[in-house]
This record gives structure tokens, sequence and C-alpha cells, in this order.
């Protein structure tokens, strides 16, 4: 049963999209007549006045036992930022177990998860985030499981979701709950939003993520950035990082998580996609510019890391206007 009352929980310099993205998609989901009975509303611990994007708000005062609380994401330089920033939230990570403990749901918006984990509502459960600090978020709570690929994720009483704009599929999945996919599809029309917004996948880069301050690592990075056209050759990397093979993949995976190979296969990803996204390069040429001599190969690796095939990235992602009649 799709949930009546809802509270957003504001706090200091959260992210004010993504909580007035689920006010304002469920406000006008009731009155269309989608969410009978359905109330969203901002809130904040002790109706404490709170500052987002330098803009004082008052909210209502949080109450003990809503049906749903949804926590949005906050400002951060990184995923060091967010665990920091999280633990001077205690207030606001009592009041999350608080409604969690006495049955409510927890919705938990791009990384805004880090907050409700560190209140310790997500131990066990399988939750997403903001693809970019996905992995973070595993190596800082490893009784999660991170399935950073969906863009909305629902396990039990809890419900996650993917970078930012998440928030709308947050808010059309309860539209969902309260009216089924006819009525979320005749609103997610109404709002112009894609409807193949499940993954998070096709968004990824490989230019973000460990080893920056690696040396090591920084400079395998940039050699096989350098030399992607010609495959990889282990020895070859090794000894232009002036390391041995075994130091090197030891080295890698230490420091960046992942090993050697699987970050090629991410670069080649992103070269792909920048190929189909900008030029009109034909499919059958696209292999030799990532080092790949099998075509099938390549369009299967992009396929599991994008969900997507070469041609729908193109007409969905593609800049030029012949990308638009392909």
């Amino acid at each position: 049963m799709a949930p009546t009352q809802i509270e957003i929980l504001l706090y200091a310099d959260c992210l004010g999209s993504e909580a007035f993205a689920v006010v304002d998609t469920l406000t006008l989901a009731r009155q269309l007549g989608l969410c009978p009975g359905v109330e969203a509303r901002l809130v904040s611990v002790g109706a404490r006045p709170v500052s987002i994007g330098g803009t004082l708000i008052t909210p209502a005062r949080a109450s003990q036992r809503p049906d749903m609380l949804i926590v949005p994401g906050m400002t951060a330089q990184d995923s060091a930022g967010l665990i920091a920033r999280c633990g001077v939230l205690d207030v606001e990570q009592v009041h999350i177990a608080r409604v969690h403990r006495l049955g409510g749901r927890i919705g938990a918006i791009c990384v805004g998860v880090f907050l409700a984990a560190a209140a310790g509502v997500l131990n066990g459960r399988r939750v997403t985030t903001a693809w970019p600090v996905a992995e973070a978020l595993q190596h800082w709570q490893p009784g999660l499981e991170v399935a950073r690929a969906h863009m909305v994720l629902a396990d039990g009483p809890v419900i996650t979701t993917g970078a930012m704009s998440a928030a709308y599929d947050l808010a059309l999945a309860l539209v969902e709950e309260a009216n089924g996919s006819g009525g979320a599809l005749r609103l997610r029309k109404l709002l112009a939003l894609d409807g193949d917004r499940t993954s998070q996948l096709r968004f990824e880069t490989a230019l973000i993520g460990a080893g920056q301050n690696d040396v090591l690592v920084q400079r395998a990075k940039r050699v096989m950035l350098e030399t992607l056209a010609d495959g990889l050759d282990l020895p070859t990397l090794a000894e232009r990082c002036g390391t041995s093979e075994r130091t090197l993949l030891r080295r890698f995976k230490a420091v960046t998580g992942e090993t050697l190979l699987a970050y090629r296969h991410r670069l080649v990803v992103d070269a792909v996609k920048a190929l189909l996204e900008q030029t009109v390069l034909p499919f059958p040429h696209i292999p030799a510019r990532v080092g790949y001599a099998d075509e099938v190969s390549l369009r299967r690796l992009f396929r599991t890391a994008t969900a997507m095939t070469f041609r729908d990235y193109r007409r969905r992602f593609g800049v030029l206007p012949a990308h638009r009649n392909g």
C-alpha cells in the first residue's frame, strides 16, 4: 500500500532540488487524482530553520510516525566530505532511526543514502546511490549491498535512488504504488521525463574514481588512455610505468579496488560513448578506435556496461543533427 503521510527531511545544506522535486511531483499527482489522500510536506527536526542554497527555510515540525520519511542528498566535495557531513548530522540520524524503528518506510535520494546508512536503517539491504560515490559507500558500509546500476531500488521498507534527477523517479515510483503503472506513465509524460530510466550505467565515466593521489596508478591510467587504440599490452604498460607487471597489477587493485583490465574496459566504454555522441563514425569502424579487433565482443561489453546498443545510445545521446535521423 502506498504511504499517505510522506515527510521529506530537510537539514542544513541538503539538496533542495531533490526535496522539492518529490513534493512538487506528488502534489501534482494529487491534483490529477492519481494519489488521493497522499500528503507530502517538507519537515525538519524540531521545525528548525535550515539554510538550503543560501536561502533560509522554516519547514514544518517532523512527526514521530510518518508513513514514510524521505532523506534528500547533501552538498560535499567528495565521498570523504559526505561521510564527514553525516558525522555532524546526529540529530537527523536519531530521527531517521526512530521513524524506522516505529515502522515508517525510509526513502533516500542520491547521496542521502549515506545519511540513512549512518543512521543504521539500511543494514543488510540492497541499495543504490549516485554512481560516482557508489564504491565509496560500499567500502564505508560493508554491511550493505550497493547496486549502483539502479536508478530506483526498493528492498522491503527501504527505497533508495541514484543521482539527483532520480528524485523524480522516486516520486513516480510512489505514484505507481498508489495508481498503477498507467498513472505513473501519465504523470511522466506531463513532466517530460524519459520512460527508460531504470539504469545509471549509461552515465558512468571511468575518469572519476579512486587513486587520484597515487603516482603509479595515475601514470598507468594516463598511459592506458593514450594507447587505448593499441589494445592492452601489460609488459609494455609496466615498462612505461617503471615497474614490474606483478607490482602494477597488485598496486592498481589495492588502490582503486578494481583490476586493471576492468578499468580498461571502462575506458573503452567511455571512448565508445564519445564516438557515438560526437561523431557519425559508422559502427563497424568503432572497434579499431578502442583497440578491439572483434566488433561482437565490443558490442557485448558496451551493452553489459550501459544496457543499451550502439544505435540506441547514439539516438539518445548523440549531439549531431544526423543522430536524430539515424
